[in-house]
């Protein structure tokens, strides 16, 4: 997969963007084969990143991945 090698070549030259990047991508891939957890946990790592370093769109981006935590709550119950 593109955005996995994306990530992990990323990690290589130690790119946190890159990786932010790559991590988002790799979360919608999972979140549209239906692997909400796993898309959840590609998508904290640029969520993070982005509050990090105070990206315009990090409370975008984290108020998404919140919905998809309680998305997974909910079907966990």
């Amino acid at each position: 997969d593109l955005s996995l090698r994306s990530f992990r070549l990323a990690q290589e030259i130690g790119s946190k963007q890159c990786q932010a990047l790559a991590s988002w991508n790799l979360g919608l891939i999972h979140i549209k084969l239906g692997d909400f957890a796993r898309g959840l946990e590609w998508m904290k790592i640029r969520t993070e990143y982005d509050l990090e370093i105070g990206h315009p769109d990090a409370e975008k981006h984290a108020a998404y991945v919140a919905s998809l935590q309680a998305r997974i709550a909910e079907q966990e119950s």
